[in-house]
């Protein structure tokens, strides 16, 4: 998600000027799954193997595009100066966020 606020920020500001994309993660499981492939797997041990081959099948779409987001989000993210500048920028802005919350 911060990758994705970073490429937001660098490429709106020449159209709305300097912005501040710093947020608080919310609606967070706190045992959820760290990966993509945990999570996937968590679903078919739910749903079970038929239903989760099915919705699979029928998803095959949506697996292409978010693949050609993915890969276009990766070129995009190549063209920012500093990024690991940035994502320590971002995360302290996002830390200072939630101190602010704490507080209130």
């Amino acid at each position: 998600m911060n990758d994705s606020l970073i490429v937001a920020e660098h490429f709106l500001r020449p159209y709305f000027g300097e912005r501040d994309l710093s947020c608080i993660s919310q609606h967070i499981r706190p045992n959820r799954p760290a990966t993509a492939v945990e999570r996937l797997e968590e679903i078919r041990r739910l749903c079970g193997d038929s239903l989760y081959a099915e919705v699979e099948a029928l998803s095959q779409l949506d697996l292409q595009l978010l693949a050609a987001a993915e890969e276009e989000f990766g070129r995009r993210l190549q063209y920012i100066p500093d990024v690991e500048q940035r994502r320590q920028d971002l995360q302290a802005r996002c830390d200072a966020l939630l101190r602010q919350l704490r507080v209130a």
